[in-house]
């Protein structure tokens, strides 16, 4: 089994070259390729974002979920106040 830094380490790169090939799919549609290279470049860096993606989840573990979880406890705080807000 892998060291526990050396699993979140991998795991956080993995995650964060997940991110960085997802956003870069809707950069190359700006790109100077011909059509048939930018659907050829899309769908591989999409590709890839999905590999990394789900070869992070079992890597981070607990502490992607704890994560998740307190990204959308505050998500959902700052819409319900955003809501109240607007009401009063």
């Amino acid at each position: 089994m892998l060291n526990t830094s050396l699993r979140k380490y991998l795991g956080w790169a993995l995650f964060t070259l997940s991110c960085l090939s997802f956003l870069l799919v809707f950069i190359v549609s700006f790109s100077n390729l011909t059509p048939t290279e930018k659907v050829a470049t899309a769908g591989s860096l999409y590709l890839f974002s999905h590999i990394t993606w789900w070869l992070c989840i079992p890597l981070l573990g607990k502490e992607f979920i704890g994560w998740g979880r307190y990204f959308w406890k505050a998500s959902a705080q700052k819409i319900k106040s955003a809501l109240n807000k607007k009401k009063g």
